[in-house]
């Protein structure tokens, strides 16, 4: 009875660490990038006129309420490819125009803004201008 029972503890204890390991349908090992991600955060007191999109494809235009956020993602071709087009980002402002930025994203396993690339909408009176890691000024070249 005693040898029974540790073969049955034995035979779970492997089923429990087996489906421990699965994740997204791979076993071990971290879990792949799908996508590039980029974040913009308004974190002024103004709606600012955003248009965005990945170089070469559609643009798009939101008007983004003070203090959200959005998120747009550039799905990889496969697993892990980690190769996307810039994405760029243009604040339209009426006081300065229009203020255009590029950058690479991050590349990441699912659409968080945890995992993605996160640029910052700042505002110091009518002025607006974004800023975060490797964010370029203008269009890219």
């Amino acid at each position: 009875m005693l040898k029974h029972l540790f073969s049955l503890a034995l035979l779970v204890s492997s089923a429990t660490s087996f489906a421990n390991t699965q994740t997204l349908g791979f076993t071990e090992g971290p879990v792949p990038n799908f996508y590039a991600l980029a974040c913009v955060v308004n974190d002024t007191t103004s709606y600012v006129r955003v248009q965005y999109g990945w170089n070469g494809g559609a643009w798009h235009t939101t008007d983004l309420a003070p203090n959200y956020q959005f998120s747009s993602s550039y799905t990889y071709s496969f697993p892990n490819e980690n190769r996307s087009p810039e994405f760029l980002v243009v604040l339209r402002t009426q006081m300065q125009g229009d203020i255009s930025y590029h950058t690479r994203a991050y590349a990441s396993p699912d659409q968080d803004c945890a995992h993605g690339k996160t640029i910052h909408i700042r505002q110091n009176g009518p002025n607006f201008w974004a800023e975060g890691e490797e964010l370029y000024n203008g269009a890219p070249e």
